[in-house]
């Protein structure tokens, strides 16, 4: 699929919903779902060993995610990371967009 293609999709059929500003939620929460940023930001951190998020990426308005999903959707290729833990927290008030897969 056209990456224009999927945002039209996400903008035509994705589910709106609002986090509060440090509101937390986890990618295995929502294996099969793509999020699409319409205002805001977030930040997605690795849970370590010692279970300290570190910070690897921050997605503002228009961002899709999480990329692993955005891959296997539009490339067939799988990013194997079922064994990683991510957190996406709100860095403000967001509105963002949710399709399952």
């Amino acid at each position: 699929m056209h990456p224009q293609k999927f945002t039209t999709l996400m903008r035509e059929n994705g589910e709106l919903k609002r986090y509060a500003k440090d509101e937390v939620f986890h990618s295995q929460d929502f294996a099969e779902t793509m999020f699409m940023l319409e205002t805001g930001y977030v930040k997605r951190c690795q849970t370590t060993k010692l279970k300290t998020p570190v910070i690897e990426l921050i997605y503002g308005p228009g961002h899709i995610f999480p990329l692993s999903q955005l891959y296997r959707i539009l490339f067939d290729i799988d990013m194997n990371q079922h064994d990683l833990i991510y957190i996406y927290q709100a860095m403000t008030d967001i509105e963002i967009l949710r399709i399952k897969d």
